[in-house]
């Protein structure tokens, strides 16, 4: 299926989610995430997260886990919506300040800038990014909602070794993951996704 036709559709339908639905799947797609930080090493663990739209899944009870845990937890900042260009601040659900970014989405105040993957992050971290979609295809492609800021960043540093080593975990609704679509050649494939239904790696899918 095309994209756009597909995006639309996805997007149309995700819009319309109603409250109590979002509040159900975004607890279980929560609880699914805690409970596969357990399964891992006792490595330091850092993880890039998102602040859910009104019609996105919230990961709030993660980030209310990690703060009590070693878990060091960033949040995207849109600081050009021209060029596309974001930037990753340090966020304690407890305690850091939010405004809205030039996409006009929360997201950490941008009064001291440290980009995680670039610097002060130890070797020693365990990393992963969590990036909202609409969709996967059979080569865990994310279909994401137009804008390529994700795409852009990951291209553009591919080359850095951390980001090498980054777990890009998608997140999505268990009815969104029997479509298929042809992705482009900018297109980044995610290492596994999480839905209501539980963590499943893309390789397996």
């Amino acid at each position: 299926m095309d994209k756009l036709e597909l995006r639309k559709k996805l997007m149309s339908r995700q819009r319309s989610f109603d409250a109590a639905y979002l509040d159900q799947s975004s607890e279980q797609i929560s609880a699914h995430l805690i409970s596969w930080l357990w399964t891992q090493s006792l490595q330091p663990m850092l993880i890039v997260g998102y602040y859910a739209l009104s019609w996105e899944f919230s990961l709030e009870r993660l980030y209310k886990h990690s703060a009590t845990q070693q878990i060091s937890l960033w949040l995207p900042r849109v600081m050009n919506s021209s060029l596309k260009k974001m930037l990753f601040f340090h966020y304690c659900p407890y305690s850091t300040v939010m405004s809205l970014d030039e996409s006009g989405v929360c997201a950490p105040s941008p009064d001291k800038e440290l980009m995680s993957f670039m610097n002060g992050c130890s070797e020693g971290y365990q990393l992963m990014m969590l990036i909202p979609a609409l969709t996967l295809n059979d080569q865990g492609v994310r279909l994401g909602y137009g804008g390529g800021y994700y795409d852009r960043f990951l291209a553009q540093h591919q080359k850095n070794h951390l980001i090498q080593k980054l777990k890009k975990i998608a997140i999505i609704d268990q009815d969104h993951t029997e479509y298929n679509f042809i992705s482009d050649p900018w297109d980044i494939a995610m290492d596994a996704f999480v839905t209501q239904s539980g963590y499943k790696d893309c390789k397996i899918m």
